[in-house]
């Protein structure tokens, strides 16, 4: 009775579920692993900031706690080009499956670099992100 499932879960292998069973196209709108929807509201929102200028090649800095907002805003910022820094701490690494997601996404040269100093991932950044720490 529906033509597409948006899914807010806790477990991000619910919405894997949800997909696998689903007839219907399955949104992610958040799960532990992933935050796809907030990715999307952060690139609109560097689009905004730099509305004469490629947002290629610019460098996007996170400081936190490795989440699903960063998994998802790094995967997305290296598919258009946009580097990426990020600064977490030894409690909260990043996830190495994610990093293989993101660096195989990586397009026109765009990096990844991770970091326990935040002054580090903060240098040379065009825009700064921040989470828990």
């Amino acid at each position: 009775m529906v033509s597409i499932i948006v899914a807010r879960v806790n477990e991000h292998e619910t919405v894997e579920g949800l997909a696998k069973e689903s007839s219907v196209p399955v949104i992610n709108a958040l799960s532990s692993l992933y935050h796809p929807l907030q990715a999307l509201a952060d690139l609109q929102t560097i689009q905004e900031a730099y509305p004469s200028k490629s947002i290629k090649g610019l460098k996007v800095a996170w400081v936190g706690d490795a989440t699903n907002v960063l998994y998802d805003l790094a995967i997305a910022s290296v598919k258009l080009g946009i580097n990426v820094a990020a600064a977490t701490p030894d409690k909260y690494p990043f996830d190495q499956n994610v990093l293989k997601v993101v660096k195989d996404s990586a397009e026109d040269g765009a990096k990844i670099e991770l970091t326990n100093d935040p002054l580090q991932a903060i240098k040379d950044a065009d825009i700064i992100v921040t989470d828990t720490w």
